[in-house]
C-alpha cells in the first residue's frame, strides 16, 4: 500500500481527503499524515483522523520533516500561490506529489518544479480530473485515427455564475497577488480550468501531448469588484492550423454545463460535460457516455495511486498541464483587464446572496461560439442550434 499524506482538509482539499480515506477502507493505500493550519475549525475532523492512525500537524513543514522519505505521494490541493513551494517541499522529502490544478501562477515556478523533479527522481501529476475519465481520451482516439478528418477548429463555453460571496472565500479568490507572490486567480486558471485543458489535451498529436497555442487574442472583464476578471473570450491557433475559442463567465444568468466542439474537416464531436458526447462523421452518428465529478475525482487519484505503486497509468505531468498553464501566463502580460460597461449588469439578491449578471452573456456567446464554427460550412448554422438543443 502506498502511504500518503495531503496538506490542508478544508475546502476543495475534502474532496480529495473522502477519496484518500475510501481508497485506505479499501486497503489501498495508508493516510498517515496530514497538514492542518486551522485546527480549531477542524477539531472534530482531525480527532477522527488520529483515531483512525493518521497523525495531524499544523503545517506542512513539520509534516515533511517528520515523513521524510516515507510517503509515496503527497496531495496538495492548495492555494495557487503555495504550490511550487509545497510542490518542491514535498518532492525533496521524497514523495510523488498530486498537485491541484492550476499548476503555478509563474514560468520561474513551473521550472523551479521541474528542477525539483529531476533532483528528487519523483514525479508531480497535476489534478485535471477529466483527463482521468474515459471519454476524454476516446475522444483523442477517434481524432487522432481520423474519425472526423484532420482537426480544424475546438470551441467551447461555459456559464457558471458565481455571488459576491465566491471572492471573500478565502483571501486569493479573484486577486492577482497575495501575500507578496502572484495568484492569476481567474475563472480560466482555476474553476473553469479543465475544459480549456482538456481541449489542448484532445487536440493534441500524441496520446499524452496537449495542443500548444499561439496567436493568443482575449477579451477580459470584469463584473465583480476584484483585480483580476471573471468573464472573457479567448482565440487562439495551435501548430498545424488548427483554431481554438473558449468563452466563460462568473457572472451569467443561469447556468450551464459546459459545452464543447472539436470541428474535422469531416465531422464534429459535441461534448456537454457530464451529460453526452455525440460524434458525427461519415461512419453516421454515435453517442459516448461521460463521468460524473465524484467519479472522474477517484479516477484521477486512483490513477495516480497506481503510478505510485509503479503500475503503467496516465498522469497528467508538469509538461502537459504547463499548456494550460502558458495561456494564463501570456494573458496577464499582454492583455489588460476592463470593466465591464455597467449598464449591461444587472444586481440581484437571491436567498441572501448577491449577484452580478450580464444582461443576454449566454445568448451572445452562443451566437459568437456558432459563427466560429461556421465559417465557410454551408449549413453550419443549423448544425449549430441541433448542438445547443
Amino acid at each position: 500500500m502506498i502511504d500518503t499524506a495531503i496538506i490542508g482538509i478544508s475546502g476543495y482539499a475534502a474532496f480529495h481527503l473522502r477519496i484518500l480515506r475510501e481508497f485506505a477502507a479499501e486497503g489501498r493505500a495508508r493516510l498517515r499524515a496530514v497538514a492542518v493550519v486551522n485546527r480549531a475549525e477542524e477539531e472534530a475532523l482531525c480527532a477522527e483522523l488520529e483515531r483512525e492512525g493518521c497523525e495531524v500537524f499544523p503545517d506542512h513543514v513539520s509534516m515533511l520533516a517528520a515523513w521524510r522519505g516515507r510517503l509515496g505521494l503527497c496531495v496538495i490541493p492548495t492555494a495557487p500561490h503555495w504550490h511550487e513551494r509545497m510542490a518542491v517541499a514535498a518532492l525533496e522529502a521524497g514523495a510523488n506529489v498530486l498537485l491541484e490544478k492550476p499548476l503555478a501562477p509563474t514560468r520561474a515556478e513551473i521550472a523551479s518544479i521541474r528542477a525539483a523533479e529531476a533532483r528528487a527522481g519523483r514525479w508531480v501529476a497535476v489534478g485535471f480530473q477529466d483527463l482521468h475519465t474515459p471519454e476524454v481520451h476516446a475522444m483523442k482516439r477517434l481524432i487522432r485515427a481520423g474519425v472526423i478528418g484532420r482537426l480544424r477548429r475546438a470551441a467551447g463555453r461555459c456559464v457558471w455564475p458565481r455571488p459576491a460571496s465566491y471572492y471573500a472565500r478565502n483571501p486569493w479568490a479573484g486577486r492577482l497577488r497575495a501575500e507578496g507572490r502572484a495568484v492569476l486567480d481567474s475563472p480560466l486558471s482555476n474553476a473553469m480550468a479543465h475544459f480549456p485543458m482538456a481541449m489542448l489535451f484532445v487536440a493534441g498529436d500524441a496520446p499524452e501531448e496537449s495542443a500548444r497555442l499561439g496567436g493568443l487574442r482575449a477579451d477580459l472583464r470584469r463584473v465583480y469588484q476584484i483585480e483580476s476578471f471573471d468573464t472573457f473570450t479567448l482565440r487562439g491557433e495551435w501548430e498545424g492550423g488548427g483554431e481554438f475559442f473558449f468563452a466563460g463567465t462568473h457572472a451569467g444568468s443561469r447556468e450551464e454545463n459546459p459545452f464543447m466542439v472539436f470541428q474535422g474537416e469531416d465531422g464534429e464531436i459535441c461534448w456537454t460535460h457530464q451529460r453526452l458526447i455525440t460524434v458525427r462523421s461519415r461512419r453516421g452518428e454515435t453517442q459516448l457516455p461521460t463521468t460524473d465529478a465524484d467519479t472522474a475525482r477517484r479516477a484521477l487519484i486512483g490513477d495516480v495511486l497506481r503510478r505510485c505503486a509503479g503500475e503503467a497509468a496516465f498522469t497528467c505531468s508538469v509538461e502537459t498541464a504547463s499548456a494550460h498553464a502558458e495561456i494564463y501566463h501570456r494573458l496577464h502580460r499582454s492583455c489588460r483587464i476592463a470593466d465591464h460597461p455597467a449598464g449591461e449588469v444587472v444586481c440581484a439578491g437571491e436567498h441572501g446572496l448577491h449577484w452580478r449578471r450580464i444582461k443576454g452573456f449566454e445568448d451572445r456567446v452562443e451566437r459568437e461560439m456558432g459563427r466560429f464554427l461556421t465559417q465557410a460550412r454551408p449549413g453550419g448554422a443549423a448544425l449549430m442550434a441541433a448542438r445547443s438543443a
